[in-house]
């Protein structure tokens, strides 16, 4: 386990980044003593409950995970946000995290027991140029067309404009 006194401002949202742009190198440790490829992240996914979902994960031995994967800064925050007691994460194959901080084993609502791989020893560079690089790359923000008074733009679809 990594210390992670002084890292509380690393937020999830980087991590989640980490993950989607496959920023590590080499096998991934877990927590059940296994060495885990990548073989697909899985499609993030913006609603409730995991974070990537239909991810594809291999073990040494070739057993092929598929499943969903749910990222937290911190192997605790899957017991601290209460995934514990959701069924919506029994899909979940594994938890990935940036620092395992702590030494139980996680479960899912059903009682079935996941992996949590651990990503800090993996980064392909330190941890705050690709806090940097997530920034940089982060989407820009949808802008609603809007000018002075509301009319609807056939042209459009969903857009209001003002003029």
């Amino acid at each position: 386990m990594v210390a992670t006194r002084g890292r509380e401002k690393v937020v999830e949202r980087v991590v989640a980044w980490i993950w989607e742009q496959q920023a590590f190198g080499g096998s991934l440790p877990g927590d059940d003593g296994q060495q885990y490829q990548v073989v697909y992240r899985g499609r993030p996914w913006g609603e409730r409950g995991p974070d990537f979902q239909g991810a594809i994960l291999a073990q040494e031995d070739g057993t092929l995970l598929r499943g969903d994967v749910e990222i937290h800064v911190r192997a605790s925050d899957w017991r601290r946000h209460g995934h514990q007691r959701d069924p919506a994460y029994n899909q979940a194959v594994c938890q990935v995290v940036l620092w395992q901080d702590q030494a139980r084993p996680i479960q899912r609502q059903d009682g079935v027991t996941i992996p949590t791989i651990e990503l800090i020893t993996r980064l392909v560079a330190p941890l705050a140029e690709l806090e940097r690089r997530s920034l940089l790359e982060r989407p820009v923000p949808v802008v609603p067309c809007v000018s002075s008074r509301p009319r609807i733009d056939r042209a459009q679809p969903g857009c209001v404009d003002r003029a």
